[in-house]
C-alpha cells in the first residue's frame, strides 16, 4: 500500500517562457545531489514535460572474467531515451579467501570511453567454499544513463582472480521527445 502526500496547489504566477523547464532541471540536480551526487544532471530538454512514455526495464548483465579486474557494459541506450536505474544487484566470485573487492558504476560512450563516474557501491562478503570468496552488491540506486551512452560496471579485486561476474539492474526506460 502506498500513501501520497498531498500539498495545496499554489496560485498561478506569470513566468517567462522556458522558466518552468529550467526550474525543473535545477530541482532535478538538487534532488540528485541528495544522493551523494552519484548521477548525471539532466538538461532541461529531458525534464518531465519532455517525457513521452515510461517502460519498466530489467536486464541481467554477465561476463566471465580473467584476472583481477572485470568490466561489464550494458547495451547502448538509444537516442531520445534515458535509462533510470532504481536497483542494482551483483555477485562476484574470487578464488582467494582473504581479499577485497571494489565495485564502481559509470557511464560510457559508444566508443567505450568512460564519460561519468556514478559512484562506488557497498560490497558485502558472503560465506563460500574453502579458498573462495563471494562478494555481493544489492542496493537501491538513483542513476541516469542518457541516450547514446551505456552503463558500465567495473570490479577490481585486491588479490586472487575474478572467476565469474553477474549483475541485475531494474528501473525504467524513458522515451523522450526529440529536441
Amino acid at each position: 500500500m502506498t500513501s501520497t502526500l498531498r500539498r495545496p496547489m499554489p496560485r498561478p504566477v506569470a513566468r517567462k517562457p522556458g522558466g518552468a523547464a529550467a526550474a525543473r532541471a535545477v530541482l532535478a540536480v538538487a534532488a540528485i545531489a541528495g544522493f551523494g551526487g552519484a548521477a548525471l544532471a539532466l538538461p532541461a530538454v529531458q525534464s518531465k514535460a519532455a517525457e513521452l512514455s515510461r517502460t519498466p526495464y530489467q536486464a541481467t548483465l554477465s561476463n566471465t572474467c580473467n584476472g583481477k579486474s572485470c568490466v561489464l557494459d550494458s547495451v547502448l541506450i538509444q537516442a531520445n531515451r534515458r535509462l533510470e536505474i532504481h536497483h542494482l544487484s551483483c555477485a562476484f566470485l574470487i578464488n582467494n579467501s582473504n581479499t577485497y573487492l571494489l565495485v564502481r558504476t559509470g557511464v560510457a560512450a559508444a566508443n567505450n570511453t568512460l564519460k561519468d563516474n556514478l559512484g562506488f557501491h557497498n560490497v558485502k562478503t558472503q560465506p563460500f567454499t574453502t579458498g573462495w570468496t563471494m562478494f555481493t552488491v544489492g542496493e537501491p540506486v538513483f542513476m541516469f544513463v542518457p541516450g547514446n551512452r551505456k552503463l558500465r560496471i567495473s570490479a577490481v579485486a585486491g588479490s586472487g582472480t575474478l572467476q565469474s561476474y553477474g549483475c541485475f539492474i531494474s528501473g525504467e526506460l524513458v522515451r523522450l521527445q526529440p529536441s
